[in-house]
């Protein structure tokens, strides 16, 4: 499952249609030294669970499906694929991501957890999401190994007023004539980024839910993570 049913999944409910705590412990880093990154685990533990969401199931990533790797707008789905599918070099930060969904039409539910060495690397890491967003209001994406191609409409919302710094975007897409919707959420504080992505077919999910699941996943990663 990929952008969260928004590409790659819808594409599989298509052809089936058609054919039947963080931080180093101990005394804090000298001022200008980075803290140490933490364990995979350790990031993986302020993911949301079951326990904390009503009616979804946890989803196991499908390993043989790939994202669109051609558009007329190379910079909005590269921004997009990073946060999608993206894994940060080693060493510069340390990644988790969960999935979930409610249904075979959704919603979807997927949640990537970032942890940098330092809160200016986080910024710089939310800034460079966001602006290669910007200016993404209808493109196309494509597949070079499958005969599918589709649209994409990047629509920033309201600023959700969370935490040191965060964005949200209404993403509307059209695969082959199958639309689904998404809300894209990006919350940053201090060396934490949490990405948040809930998505349906044929529309996105109703934006109260979407702004419950976002106040959990961004309080239990931030107190889990100790930012």
């Amino acid at each position: 499952m990929n952008r969260i049913g928004i590409t790659t999944i819808l594409f599989t409910a298509a052809v089936t249609l058609l054919t039947g705590g963080c931080g180093g412990g101990g005394s804090a880093p000298d001022e200008g030294e980075d803290e140490r990154l933490p364990a995979p685990p350790e990031v993986s533990a302020a993911l949301l669970s079951t326990d904390d969401l009503t009616g979804y199931d946890r989803i196991e990533p499908d390993r043989d499906a790939t994202p669109p790797d051609g558009s007329d707008r190379p910079r909005c789905l590269r921004a997009l694929n990073d946060l999608d599918y993206g894994t940060p070099a080693s060493g510069s930060a340390v990644q988790a991501r969960r999935e979930f969904g409610h249904s075979k039409l959704g919603p979807w539910l997927r949640e990537t957890l970032r942890v940098y060495p330092d809160d200016s690397a986080a910024e710089k890491a939310y800034e460079k999401a966001v602006s290669g967003l910007s200016d993404c209001e209808l493109f196309t994406v494509t597949w070079s190994d499958l005969a599918a191609t589709g649209t994409e409409r990047v629509r920033e919302t309201t600023n959700p007023g969370l935490d040191d710094r965060s964005w949200a975007a209404n993403i509307r897409v059209d695969l082959d004539g199958y639309p689904s919707g998404e809300t894209k959420t990006l919350v940053q504080k201090g060396r934490v980024l949490v990405v948040l992505s809930h998505a349906a077919a044929p529309d996105a999910p109703a934006q109260d839910e979407t702004r419950n699941i976002t106040g959990l996943a961004t309080e239990r990663a931030f107190r889990v993570l100790d930012t």
